[in-house]
């Protein structure tokens, strides 16, 4: 005979009915005996045979969560109602720089196994326009409306979606679409912003809810300037810049005009060495430093070699000179 079973759809791990998600019954012959499209409510299945298993399919998550593997089950007692909880995690991520700072209008895409593009998205990207009066209510942790304020941010709820914003309602974090549990991918970032370090890829594994954080280095141009002692420019030094394990970053040589050294990391150690002094000066002694916001140039100066005239020397007729450093 037939019966029915109550199915409570889908959730997210509090608890919450997720709407939006495309579920659909099979029969072991794999024929649908049920499709629909998941409210915030449980939905009724009826016509369910007794002793017939049965598998549910979830064929599309909601925008923003993984799809889950499907569910099979066997009804045993036609009186009774058979529920089954659906559970959809999410994958964030959180686009920042090394000062934990978000950064915004980043091109970034999820790969699939195959290198096929399954979602792709600007960081911090407007979510909603706010008042001044409405930022001023979500500074001072007031949850309003369809704004909700907890310990790790603020939810925007719109149209079944919830979005992570901040008190000026731009996206802090954002769920990856179209994701399949267990399966592998790759977060890629098709290209850096002006100022920043290109990330290298990172894959993770569909396997669990998680906050992936992609950094990207913030950099600053300097100025590498090779003077005397009277602030003259020096010609033909041979210089390098070290990372602070030591590794060449470049090596050039001097001339009139300053060379600039390209995205040195903001806040990371450098070490300026002169390899070769030109001719008639002595070589300087190695300059360290440290990248900040107020970082410019680097002034590196060379002392001239002065010949001193000693005595006059009757046999030749010349003065004797002794070589000393200024």
């Amino acid at each position: 005979g037939a019966g029915k079973t109550s199915l409570l759809t889908i959730f997210d791990e509090s608890g919450n009915y997720i709407p939006g998600t495309s579920l659909k019954i099979v029969d072991e012959s794999g024929n649908t005996v049920d499709k629909w499209i998941s409210e915030n409510q449980s939905y009724v299945v009826s016509n369910l045979l007794k002793n017939q298993t049965y598998t549910l399919i979830e064929e599309q998550a909601a925008e923003g969560y993984i799809c889950s593997d499907p569910i099979s089950f066997t009804i045993e007692n036609i009186d009774s109602l058979k529920q089954i909880h659906l559970i959809n995690h999410q994958i964030f991520v959180y686009k920042s720089d090394q000062f934990k700072n978000p950064v915004r209008d980043v091109h970034l895409q999820v790969l699939n196994s195959d290198g096929e593009v399954i979602d792709e998205w600007i960081t911090g990207k407007k979510i909603v326009d706010l008042s001044k009066e409405e930022t001023e209510r979500l500074k001072n942790k007031e949850s309003f409306d369809n704004f909700i304020v907890t310990e790790e941010g603020i939810l925007y709820k719109i149209d079944g979606i919830t979005y992570h914003i901040d008190e000026y309602g731009y996206e802090t974090i954002h769920p990856i679409s179209n994701l399949k549990w267990n399966q592998t991918y790759t977060l890629h970032e098709e290209q850096a912003l002006p100022s920043y370090i290109k990330c290298e890829d990172i894959q993770f594994i569909a396997d669990k809810s998680q906050c992936i954080t992609m950094v990207n280095l913030k950099t600053k141009d300097i100025d590498i300037k090779k003077t005397d002692e009277n602030n003259q420019p020096v010609k033909g030094a041979t210089l390098s810049i070290l990372d602070k394990d030591g590794n060449e970053i470049e090596t050039w040589i001097s001339d009139t005009d300053p060379h600039t050294i390209k995205n040195l990391i903001l806040n990371e150690e450098y070490t300026l060495c002169e390899l070769k002094a030109p001719d008639g000066y002595q070589k300087a002694e190695d300059i360290h430093f440290t990248v900040n916001e107020d970082t410019d140039e680097i002034v590196m100066k060379d002392q001239k070699i002065i010949v001193p005239l000693t005595g006059f020397d009757l046999h030749t007729g010349l003065y004797i000179a002794i070589s000393s450093v200024s």
